[in-house]
């Protein structure tokens, strides 16, 4: 398993922090500093993301991990954590559903936040927040040929779960809790207003880019215009015969909503 921290390294309390509980939990983590806001610039034009620098350069760091996953040589899967999460008591990954290629870990946002932190399995249909979750080779190379770049980290991987598997709901085992509220935030700025509500983000047609074109984009020379007459979208829909999928948009896993627990993971905590 390895261990992914998206990080921006102005937050030096935060590391701190978080190096604390890493240490107690015995994780060895690879801290994800790449694609500097300040630098999204090229991206946030080609792509007209409606999203801010800080929060385009907080998604190129996660599909940075991804792809840093796909180049290690023998790890088949990651938990990819953001640097405001806590790991509570519950968290254990013996306790991850290991048949379905992406879980959440997470308790969800204020308002629609689980009560209590668990080792349990469930589905729920809000994947906000992003400060924890697991994912396997499979998830991460089919993800990153579809990034959009249209809404933060949490609802883009639930974009691409009901584009790839034909279901809302979203794996779950609600370890962790962002700490919402302290500290600074990854985005120094504001995004521009939604045009429409997750509901109807998640279920919408959406250009995509692969992660790829994206970073060679932010190689380029930053004195150049950005040529948007390069072919960098992809804007054919998800192929529902890939691996996610059984050819029907069904989630590869268990078809229903049962899962029998294992000794502590079935405990609430």
């Amino acid at each position: 398993m390895k261990y992914y921290v998206i990080h921006n390294p102005v937050l030096t309390e935060r590391r701190e922090k978080l190096e604390t509980q890493f240490k107690k939990f015995n994780l060895d983590v690879e801290w994800v500093t790449t694609f500097p806001a300040e630098d999204m610039g090229p991206v946030k034009e080609y792509t007209n993301s409606p999203m801010s620098l800080g929060y385009i350069s907080c998604s190129m760091k996660h599909y940075d991990a991804l792809q840093r996953l796909l180049d290690s040589e023998n790890e088949n899967e990651a938990i990819i954590f953001e640097d405001d999460v806590i790991l509570t008591d519950a968290f254990d990954e013996k306790c991850i559903p290991r048949e379905y290629p992406y879980v959440s870990l997470n308790m969800g946002p204020p308002g629609g936040q689980l009560e209590n932190p668990s080792k349990r399995f469930r589905f729920k249909d809000n994947n906000g927040g992003s400060e924890a979750y697991y994912v396997n080779r499979m998830f991460a190379n089919e993800f990153l040929q579809y990034v959009t770049l249209a809404r933060a980290m949490d609802l883009e991987s639930q974009w691409f779960w009901v584009h790839a598997t034909g279901r809302i709901i979203v794996p779950c085992v609600p370890m962790c809790y962002q700490n919402y509220g302290e500290g600074v935030s990854l985005s120094a700025d504001a995004s521009e207003p939604e045009k429409e509500t997750w509901q109807e983000y998640i279920k919408s047609t959406q250009k995509t880019y692969t992660f790829k074109n994206l970073r060679d984009l932010c190689s380029k020379d930053k004195s150049e215009p950005v040529d948007k007459s390069e072919p960098l979208d992809k804007s054919e829909p998800l192929d529902k015969s890939d691996p996610l999928s059984n050819g029907q948009g069904n989630i590869l896993g268990p078809p229903n909503m049962e899962r029998t627990p294992d000794g502590d993971c079935g405990k609430d905590m």
